[in-house]
């Protein structure tokens, strides 16, 4: 297991060590990059090629649906009885880091066919996350927003392609998958750049928090995965994936909404620290 584990915490300690030196790292710009050009090559290029059955991937994007509803409806009542800011904490026990946490662990673990189970669950996680929390955190819902994000985009076309059967060039193929080949290590150190600045408050509140949205994303991993008779590759990806930590974007929407940014973040970097130790279990069982 550490052979699929180092290259993520390696890349991801890159990140944080440059910006910890004091080293400039433009984490606005290279975000940008990643999620308007980048990610969205890798995840066209990735459906448009598909190597994976079409029933696979719907069944992994149910699983996907499912577990989200399940840790999110868990997480409304966990923080309802112990009396905590929903708008503040939901989003970060809902959507978790599947984009650049858990694809590389899935591509390092199972392979392509994993790359691209992984994806076809992030691509639930991205619809929800990136509507649900800025709605939750700013108090209105703008579906304009969202059509306008290029990943959704690139998620329509490339399924698009998947279903009619048609091939892309290989010219356009090749340039995709080279400009897709950057998304996962970028996002692998920008990862490690926004924990370095990230402040950390609220210690006994995020370890708690952090331990329950771990285990609730693996309780609901295992449980859907029997519902949905998951075996072999699908199944390891709907665990893994499940039981990532918060996905750094709620610090970015609770920052720009002033909804506990700090709160936010201590609750990632606790539970981002954490799946460092869980992730090498957790596939321990699941491969």
């Amino acid at each position: 297991m550490f052979g699929v584990i180092a290259p993520v915490v390696a890349t991801a300690l890159v990140g944080y060590l440059w910006v910890k030196v004091g080293r400039r790292f433009d984490r606005d710009g290279l975000t940008d990059l990643t999620v308007t050009v980048a990610f969205p090559a890798l995840i066209f290029d990735s459906l448009a090629s598909l190597s994976i059955e079409v029933e696979a991937l719907g069944l992994i994007m149910l699983g996907s649906l499912m577990v989200h509803l399940a840790i999110g409806a868990a997480g409304a009542l966990v923080l309802a009885g112990a009396g905590l800011p929903q708008r503040v904490y939901f989003p970060a026990l809902a959507f978790r880091n599947n984009g650049n946490f858990g694809l590389p662990v899935c591509l390092l673990a199972f392979g392509d066919a994993g790359l691209g189970l992984g994806i076809g669950y992030l691509i639930i996680g991205t619809v929800l996350m990136h509507s649900v929390s800025p709605a939750l955190a700013s108090g209105r819902v703008s579906l304009a927003g969202l059509v306008r994000r290029p990943i959704l985009w690139a998620v329509v076309l490339g399924l698009g392609f998947a279903a009619a059967g048609v091939g892309l060039p290989e010219w356009l193929s090749n340039s995709l998958g080279m400009v897709g080949a950057i998304a996962i290590p970028l996002m692998l150190l920008s990862l490690g750049a926004s924990l370095a600045v990230l402040p950390r408050v609220a210690v006994r509140t995020s370890i708690g928090l952090a331990l329950w949205a771990l285990a609730s994303g693996l309780a609901a991993g295992f449980g859907v995965a029997a519902l949905l008779g998951l075996d072999g590759v699908a199944r390891g990806v709907l665990v893994v994936q499940a039981a990532m930590p918060p996905a750094v974007f709620n610090h970015v929407y609770a920052a720009r909404f002033d909804a506990g940014a700090p709160e936010v973040a201590s609750l990632i970097v606790t539970a981002t620290v954490m799946a460092f130790i869980t992730c090498p279990l957790v596939l321990a069982v699941v491969r």
